[in-house]
């Protein structure tokens, strides 16, 4: 008897800690998009702020979504200015 008492309690606390992750990293994955989207709208161009919220969408999409398929390669964030504008003009092939 005391047996399955103890293996019973050690049934519910395995389901009561994987609950516990799962919402753990929940609230972590929340917390890093919310971090990225509020220094999103701290950047002042408005063409920056639409290429980094387009790409904190993406990235949120290729982690959050198991078995999920990249429509397309998320980039690294520029950062700085004149990185972004290599982005946006990059530089001819040489031959």
């Amino acid at each position: 008897m005391v047996q399955f008492i103890g293996g019973a309690y050690f049934y519910l606390y395995r389901v009561s800690l994987r609950q516990m992750n799962n919402y753990f990293e929940q609230l972590v994955s929340m917390q890093k998009t919310m971090l990225a989207i509020g220094l999103c709208d701290k950047v002042g161009a408005p063409d920056m702020k639409d290429k980094m919220l387009e790409r904190i969408i993406l990235n949120v999409l290729n982690t959050e979504l198991p078995g999920a398929i990249a429509t397309r390669t998320v980039l690294p964030m520029p950062s700085s200015r004149d990185e972004y504008a290599k982005l946006q003009h990059p530089a001819p092939p040489l031959e």
